[in-house]
């Protein structure tokens, strides 16, 4: 189980990253609300195959495979099976 100190809620996220310098013609032109829902949509059309292990000498300390999957699920992410 992940702590929920490692997690950043979708809201949470989503406040950070329309609150960039780069969103400032996004926040003229469209509300909050709705931004949010797009934002959301925008996760959700992902889909991501894991493999089965990951060989992590290259890369660090390795995180379970349920671990990967229950933060990518959080953030909005959907993993196949």
């Amino acid at each position: 189980m992940i702590n929920r100190e490692e997690l950043i809620d979708q809201h949470e996220e989503f406040s950070l990253w329309w609150q960039l310098p780069e969103q400032e013609g996004l926040r003229k032109s469209c509300a909050a609300g709705w931004a949010f829902r797009v934002w959301q949509a925008s996760r959700e059309a992902i889909d991501i195959v894991m493999p089965p292990s990951v060989i992590t000498t290259e890369i660090g300390p390795a995180i379970s495979h349920e671990k990967m999957i229950a933060r990518l699920a959080v953030n909005g992410i959907k993993v196949k099976s």
